[in-house]
């Protein structure tokens, strides 16, 4: 697995293929991600370092997704709506454990 921290002004898929090159993961893993990573130079540096593409195909203006490309996509969404909603469910617990002002705290008013 790598992390990469980026600033809020920065598209999350611009470190997206040096994330690649430093993940420690196994050959012919699948990597699976949102549309927004979808592009040939990704395709490319997935399969240059092994990996199995599972990126979702995005549609473009007067070229819509192949029926294929459309079994494709819902397989692959599948699995990411378990990851997101375990992730998300996880952020949610963790702001709402950490994120109470006045939880602990006296009040001498």
């Amino acid at each position: 697995m790598a992390v990469a921290n980026t600033p809020a002004n920065q598209q999350n898929n611009q470190p997206f293929i040096d994330l690649i090159g430093n993940a420690a993961v196994n050959k012919d893993t699948r990597v699976h991600a949102d549309k927004a990573y979808a592009s040939k130079k990704h395709r490319e540096a997935l399969k240059a370092n092994g990996l199995i593409y599972g990126i979702k195909d995005k549609a473009v203006k007067n070229k819509p997704l192949s029926t294929r490309q459309r079994k494709r996509k819902r397989s692959i969404s599948k699995v990411c709506y378990v990851v997101e909603h375990t992730l998300g469910n996880h952020r949610l617990f963790t702001l709402t454990e950490t994120n109470q002002p006045n939880k602990g705290l006296v009040n001498d008013g």
